[in-house]
């Protein structure tokens, strides 16, 4: 874990302490002028004890969300360049280990792309043992606004036939 991993980590922890004990403080301080008994100083570490343990949950928790986020996009930025193989080469059956041949990319990350596809956007389907096939018509809205990861070749300028 980096410097910088760590003390975004630990301003998280302190901050999420500082909440749950200014909570668990002003109940505290609440329950003698209630009740009018005195609170025995072993409650309040109890207290701080019980709000560490919520601020570690809170913090990894916020951890855990940035980290599923930052999965989706990668899994996102995998469709997008599938899809733009796909739009570009209209294959109808098509294996997962073909498209990376072809793309010269990794067979993982393709088929990653190419479940979000299917699971969200329902443009491609998996057929078992026969392979992928895409659904060309039911991908034109999306083609259409798909923002290009992958830059078009290059033309050259000039002479040549």
């Amino acid at each position: 874990m980096g410097k910088a991993k760590a003390k975004s980590l630990l301003w998280s922890l302190g901050r999420h302490w500082w909440v749950w004990m200014g909570v668990a403080l002003y109940l505290l301080g609440l329950a003698p002028a209630v009740t009018e008994h005195v609170i025995p100083r072993w409650v309040y570490w109890l207290a701080a004890l019980i709000c560490i343990v919520i601020a570690f949950y809170k913090s990894w928790g916020e951890e855990y969300d940035r980290a599923e986020l930052y999965k989706r996009e990668l899994e996102e930025m995998y469709a997008d360049v599938v899809l733009d193989w796909l739009k570009n080469n209209h294959p109808a059956i098509f294996t997962a280990a073909h498209v990376a041949q072809r793309m010269d990319f990794d067979v993982g990350r393709v088929t990653k792309g190419l479940k979000m596809l299917e699971k969200e956007f329902g443009v491609v389907h998996d057929n078992g043992a026969r392979g992928w096939s895409f659904e060309m018509m039911i991908s034109i809205p999306l083609i259409s606004s798909l923002r290009r990861l992958v830059p078009p070749p290059k033309k050259e300028l000039g002479g040549g036939v």
